[in-house]
């Protein structure tokens, strides 16, 4: 089951998938699109120079990223900004004692390593930007979506044979899924970048202190609002004063996802953001085939309420002053942007067309290059599977982009290329029966960088360790 169905982690879990299938190709000795082959050394793959990945989402991140002032930017007036609000929060009625104190550990005293490097913070050539991705037009596409070109002040971006860049998204989830004018979606997909001189040019907007849509411009009066969001505070990490208009919430605070129904424990996508931007995307199990981490060079958001400032500081700022990561590790400074498209199926758009009461989709549409045909997946399992499919056969009735599954796609890479095949795990204790945890805590650079940066966010909600001790319950293939 798939916990957290908020685009940018649906795209993210989408994207290790196609991770796996490029190393699978290059352990293959066959031409993978973005890996080089296995160095001689450390037996593990690197990215080929002139890759960059680059992140759409349709709709600011839930979290910190999406606590800004309410602007009303003149010649914007035909959206209606309050209509976002889902995403944002309103202030519930009542909380319950469990949905005040949600379950957190605190996370562990950090270690050393040797010292940190200042990251380059020009990541993006936006020169050269922007691959086309669609399963009909490029072998590079990780999934599918749309961004469009804009007259005004602009940075070009690279693009293939139309004019615009693809995806699927979906609802609090990924991908363009609607059934009704009643439900409206979300869309967040990865793309796969590799610079070609001969590209045609998209533009995109550049948010800058002069041009930022949809935030403070020059000579505004202060705003007496803003907007919030559903995310509560994690406990321990700080507290909103829930007072009035801009006095209502606390910027920087790490936050447990909002939704709909029981309390969960997964963190806000603005939270996992800020740790993918240090970490890297991969995750810790990929880390024992790569030399380096993956990071994204831009953060592209669509046409919505919007603020540069409050997404700087929510991806890249609160990680500020952490240094003594590990060799390859460190704070990256993607390149910020939106789009001047809007999301034919978000909210905004679908509310134009209905009378009746609109609500988010509770399903998404998933694909990735490696797979021949998208998965609908519905409150995070398959769709059209009864609890009678389940019981009978839990293997087809999990979603491909699963921690089940993806750790499946993980064991079946470490029985092609062998245990014994990686230096770094000579000494370490896990086998082909070793759980998904096992392996995770074997990837000590990363879990070293981890417990860095943890120990600087000062709280983050923590799933218990026994939902991680699974195996691989699957044959390779």
């Amino acid at each position: 089951m798939v916990n957290d169905s908020h685009a940018e982690v649906i795209a993210r879990r989408a994207f290790l998938r196609y991770l796996y299938s490029e190393l699978k190709e290059a352990y293959s000795r066959r031409k993978s699109e973005i890996f080089t082959s296995a160095d001689s050394t450390h037996n593990k793959c690197r990215l080929k120079p002139g890759v960059q990945f680059h992140l759409f989402s349709s709709h600011t991140p839930c979290g910190d990223a999406s606590i800004f002032p309410k602007d009303a930017i003149p010649g914007e007036e035909e959206l209606d900004w309050d209509s976002f609000s889902w995403q944002y929060g309103r202030k519930r009625k009542s909380d319950t004692e469990s949905d005040l104190k949600p379950k957190c550990l605190k996370v562990e005293e950090c270690l050393t390593s040797s010292d940190y490097k200042s990251p380059n913070s020009d990541l993006l050539n936006l020169q050269e930007g922007l691959h086309s991705n669609c399963p009909k037009q490029s072998e590079h596409c990780v999934s599918d979506l749309v961004l469009s070109p804009k007259e005004t002040s602009t940075e070009k971006v690279t693009k293939s044979d139309s004019d615009n860049i693809k995806t699927d998204g979906e609802g609090t989830e990924s991908s363009k899924y609607s059934e009704s004018s009643d439900h409206f979606t979300n869309a967040a997909c990865l793309i796969c970048n590799k610079h070609s001189k001969d590209d045609e040019h998209l533009q995109v907007t550049k948010c800058t202190k002069e041009n930022v849509p949809f935030t403070e411009t020059k000579g505004q009066q202060p705003q007496s609002d803003i907007f919030r969001t559903g995310a509560k505070p994690v406990a321990g990490g700080g507290e909103d004063p829930l007072g009035e208009g801009a006095g209502y919430h606390s910027v920087g605070l790490f936050r447990i996802k909002p939704g709909r129904g029981e309390r969960t424990l997964s963190m806000s996508c603005s939270d996992k953001m800020a740790r993918w931007n240090v970490l890297g995307c991969q995750g810790a199990c990929l880390c024992h085939f790569l030399q380096a981490p993956v990071y994204f060079s831009s953060i592209i958001i669509g046409r919505c309420p919007f603020s540069q400032e409050a997404m700087t500081r929510a991806v890249i700022t609160r990680s500020s002053g952490v240094k003594d990561l590990p060799d390859g590790f460190h704070i990256t400074h993607p390149a910020i942007l939106q789009s001047n498209k809007t999301f034919v199926d978000g909210k905004a758009s679908v509310e134009k067309n209905s009378t009746g009461r609109v609500v988010p989709s509770s399903a998404s549409i998933i694909w990735f290059n490696s797979m021949e045909t998208p998965e609908v997946i519905n409150e995070g399992k398959p769709q059209g599977l009864t609890k009678k499919d389940y019981l009978k056969n839990p293997e087809k009735a999990r979603s491909k982009i699963c921690s089940r599954e993806i750790f499946h796609c993980f064991m079946d890479l470490v029985k092609f290329v062998q245990i014994e095949n990686f230096p770094h795990l000579k000494s370490s204790n896990v086998t082909h029966n070793s759980s998904y945890f096992d392996w995770k805590m074997t990837s000590k650079d990363y879990q070293q960088s981890w417990q860095i940066l943890g120990a600087h966010y000062g709280s983050w909600s923590q799933k218990p360790r026994d939902l991680l001790k699974f195996t691989c319950d699957v044959k390779s293939k």
